[in-house]
């Protein structure tokens, strides 16, 4: 049990194995002398031994209550409740030199860390965090402080995700015979808006079975709507010369766009515009930009 004793302000007695006991709705307040370090009576089969003996606050400190969890290694949780940082003359501390800390640049790597009510503050001063910094879902950075455009309707950016997707060929009606796609694609999203890059062709293609309008199929995320996308790069197409794609709102689907001469107007790609046969990455496209999702 952790309790204050005469011996001394904020002097804490130290028992075997030490607990905090108390209501849930109690504060606990750590105090610390001038010289930076924590009081404590050492209790042994005599009594107590002369003291008050002090600690380094850079020392493991383990202390478990229902809402309060602090140890060497583990983060501190608090559920509920308050916690309360004093000096010795009783005014709260607002802030915490690190350079007094052992290891500090492992810990707060920062000059200055300021602990206000809606959490930690860290000036960073041209520090690196060696760590990730975790959003709970749905909530990220606020950026409200800056200006905004008339047509402002969140200053959130609460969302961000790369990697790679996986397009393919699809027939407006039925199925390919046999078609093996090569792709090399990407995407990165960044709140509401996915930027895509997709280099497409294919191998081996049998066209029996399919017809229609040829779409590209797999985005990584639903389309909330209609976006032009750049189609850069087309070759090994005998039927068409495909210039220019439209990712389609409210689907995961690509329209791609040719010109049956270089002056003609455009119209969508058909299956029967695909090279066919056994020959080894026909039909390339590159494909790139962005398009917004709901969320």
């Amino acid at each position: 049990m952790l309790t204050k004793t005469s011996s001394g302000t904020g002097a804490i007695v130290r028992t075997t194995n030490p607990t905090l006991t108390g209501a849930k709705t109690d504060s606990l307040v750590i105090t610390a002398l001038t010289d930076g370090k924590i009081p404590y009576h050492k209790d042994d089969t005599d009594g107590l031994v002369d003291g008050p003996v002090k600690t380094d606050v850079d020392s493991a400190v383990s202390l478990k209550h229902a809402a309060l969890t602090i140890d060497g290694t583990s983060p501190l949780s608090l559920s509920g409740q308050a916690l309360s940082l004093k000096n010795d003359d009783g005014n709260a501390i607002t802030s915490v030199d690190t350079d007094t800390l052992a290891n500090s640049d492992t810990l707060i790597p920062t000059s200055k860390a300021v602990l206000t009510k809606c959490g930690l503050y860290l000036p960073l001063a041209g520090g690196t965090m060696s760590g990730d910094i975790a959003m709970a879902s749905g909530k990220g950075i606020d950026f409200s402080a800056g200006s905004n455009a008339a047509g402002k309707t969140s200053e959130i950016l609460n969302d961000y995700e790369e990697g790679t997707w996986s397009p393919v060929f699809v027939p407006e009606i039925g199925n390919f015979t046999t078609m093996t796609m090569y792709t090399e694609a990407a995407y990165r999203k960044i709140g509401k808006l996915v930027f895509i890059s997709a280099l497409i062709a294919t191998n081996n293609v049998n066209v029996a079975g399919a017809s229609g309008y040829l779409y590209v199929s797999g985005l990584p995320f639903t389309a909330a709507a209609h976006s032009s996308l750049a189609l850069s790069y087309a070759v090994f197409w005998p039927g068409a010369h495909p210039c220019s794609a439209v990712a389609y709102g409210t689907m995961t689907v690509i329209n791609v766009y040719k010109r049956s001469a270089a002056d003609g107007e455009l119209s969508s790609v058909q299956v029967n515009d695909l090279q066919t046969g056994e020959y080894a990455i026909r039909n390339r496209i590159y494909i790139s930009g962005s398009y917004p999702v709901s969320a």
